[in-house]
């Protein structure tokens, strides 16, 4: 009689009831012997946030919950959350930010050329979306060196450098009865060509100055003829 306890709980858990009990003259307890509960923090409720999402969450005291953003989405704030001795959690909720690019620099004698099908969805003002589809073009008389086409990543950069058109001069096509000597697609300004006629045929007889590419991506002369020995 007169006797008391003293009640504490284990970290993690939170104690119920009076933390000091006397042994009364009746050979009672002065109140009901306490208990101990796991210290637990509020269920998170993500409901009315349809870009974030809960990757683990575990509402007892020392636990984590740990959050991800939809793809196309980053991470704004803390990645998680740890439920506290007081059963709050410690920190606030992050929130998710649409990702984009920003419009990629235009080739000089260039352009980006959109499509009309996607160009609505990927395409935000200034900005492009995650995933979205960039080509380029060069202007005629040029040839275009690089990536054709660029994607908009996930960390907000573009997956290749603008393309860089260079003035060229296209295949000129073989004349009739001949074939044009280096075979290329694309001429560098400077470059010249010759014809090679097929047997029974010749290029004309006088003197003619091998066609070259200019600076402005335009021939200084078409390839010569080839002509049959009858015409010569």
């Amino acid at each position: 009689m007169g006797h008391s306890a003293t009640f504490e709980c284990p970290v993690g858990y939170r104690l119920e009831g009076a933390p000091r009990i006397t042994c009364q003259y009746n050979g009672k307890w002065s109140t009901e012997m306490p208990h101990c509960e796991k210290i637990k923090c509020p269920e998170i409720d993500i409901q009315n946030n349809a870009l974030l999402e809960l990757n683990e969450h575990n509402n007892t005291f020392g636990e984590e919950a740990i959050f991800t953003c939809m793809w196309g989405y980053k991470l704004l704030g803390s990645q998680s959350m740890t439920c506290g001795g007081d059963g709050k959690w410690n920190g606030s909720m992050p929130t998710c930010q649409k990702i984009t690019c920003p419009v990629p620099e235009t080739p000089q004698s260039g352009r980006i050329v959109e499509q009309p099908r996607y160009s609505k969805k990927q395409y935000h003002g200034r900005t492009y979306k995650v995933g979205a589809l960039v080509r380029f073009a060069c202007q005629p008389g040029h040839q275009l060196i690089g990536e054709a086409a660029t994607i908009c990543t996930e960390n907000g950069t573009w997956s290749h450098d603008p393309p860089v058109c260079k003035v060229r001069c296209p295949y000129p096509g073989d004349p009739p009865h001949g074939r044009i000597a280096p075979l290329k697609f694309w001429y560098k300004p400077g470059d010249n060509i010759q014809v090679t006629c097929s047997p029974g045929y010749v290029t004309p007889l006088e003197p003619v100055k091998k066609p070259s590419c200019r600076e402005n991506g335009i021939w200084s002369a078409p390839p010569p003829p080839c002509r049959s020995y009858k015409e010569v």
